[in-house]
C-alpha cells in the first residue's frame, strides 16, 4: 500500500530549522502522482491507501521485483521557498504477508 501525510497529495512549505511544516505555508498547485508504469495511469497520493500490489502467487527464494514511478509537474504559479524551507511530503508505504 501508499499514502501520504498531507491532503491531495501536494507537497507543502516545510521548515529545515524546526523540522516541521509551516503553519499556513505554501502548497504546491500539483500532487505529487504514482503508477506502477512509466507511462501511466498516474494516480495522486492520498492519505487513503492504494493498494500497489495484492494477490500475488509465491515465489521463490529469489523474490519479486515490484517497481512503481512517482510524478510531480511543477507549476509556474507555485511559489520559490527561502533558505532554509522546502516543500516536502512523507510518503507511507505498507508491506504486508498474508496466507
Amino acid at each position: 500500500e501508499i499514502s501520504c501525510d498531507l491532503p491531495d497529495g501536494r507537497m507543502k512549505e516545510f521548515d529545515l530549522g524546526t523540522g516541521a511544516y509551516v503553519p499556513d505555508g505554501s502548497v504546491l498547485t500539483q500532487p505529487l502522482k504514482w503508477s506502477l508504469s512509466p507511462s501511466g495511469p498516474w494516480q495522486p497520493l492520498s492519505p487513503d491507501t492504494s493498494t500497489i500490489v495484492s494477490g500475488q502467487s509465491p515465489t521463490d527464494d529469489s523474490g519479486r521485483t515490484v517497481e512503481f514511478y512517482l510524478s510531480f509537474t511543477a507549476d509556474y504559479g507555485d511559489r520559490p521557498l527561502e533558505a532554509e524551507r522546502d516543500y516536502r511530503i512523507t510518503l507511507l508505504y505498507t508491506a504486508g504477508l498474508h496466507y
